[in-house]
């Protein structure tokens, strides 16, 4: 688990916690928490703290996730066997982004920031100046596209061409994904459902405190 990997890396570098502490400026109340595996979703940024503080990669905390993956992946992702298989024996060409929480393809939710865990994910599928993350889908307004359970690999960006997938935050609280189309200051999402229960909704981009959060590279799903 990743408290006892923390704790492998600090042991090896002989480092206490309270130097860990002081280093990473992480209160060591929480650091403890961390090792005793009581609190497990740390956030990208402290992770990246932890890790250079003990001269380690952010991978060598999953490493063991990473071989557990490799060897389940065909029960997985079948529709992505092919492209896995391409992984370099040393793993060097693959990078493990967080999956950060759930959206709604239907109402919208609560955006949920917590880490669930992180996806090995090929090097070549992202743009190197790129920020990525990945979303779990929760509904059936988006069915034609992906299906409830879908890991969705979104690129971090504001901006999205009319007709992409892309991912709204609404009123700072409530993320959703859909088909945009935007006119100004006007904003559609549009569901892509053979649920006809679902229909476009149109936002006023100021008004309604919109924003642009990402958009839909890949959808991975789950069985």
């Amino acid at each position: 688990m990743l408290g006892d990997k923390i704790r492998e890396a600090r042991t090896k570098n002989h480092m206490s916690l309270n130097k860990l502490s002081k280093i990473t400026q992480i209160s060591l109340g929480y650091l403890s928490d961390l090792e005793n595996n009581k609190s497990t979703n740390p956030g990208v940024e402290k992770l990246n703290l932890i890790a250079t503080a003990l001269n380690v990669s952010t991978d060598f905390f999953f490493k063991d996730d990473i071989e557990k993956w490799d060897a389940t992946i065909s029960d997985q992702v079948k529709e992505e066997v092919a492209v896995y298989d391409s992984i370099n024996k040393n793993k060097s060409n693959i990078i493990n982004l967080p999956i950060v929480g759930s959206v709604r393809a239907g109402k919208p939710v609560l955006a949920i920031d917590n880490i669930e865990g992180y996806l090995p994910t090929l090097k070549s599928f992202l743009s190197s100046d790129k920020n990525y993350f990945y979303l779990r889908v929760q509904g059936d307004s988006m069915n034609q596209e992906f299906d409830d359970g879908s890991l969705l690999l979104i690129e971090k960006t504001s901006y999205i061409e009319n007709g992409e997938i892309g991912v709204i935050l609404i009123d700072g609280m409530e993320a959703t994904v859909k088909k945009i189309i935007q006119n100004q200051n006007m904003i559609t999402l549009i569901p892509m459902s053979n649920n006809s229960n679902h229909v476009p909704q149109m936002f006023d981009i100021i008004k309604d405190q919109i924003h642009i959060v990402g958009k839909v590279k890949q959808a991975i799903k789950i069985y």
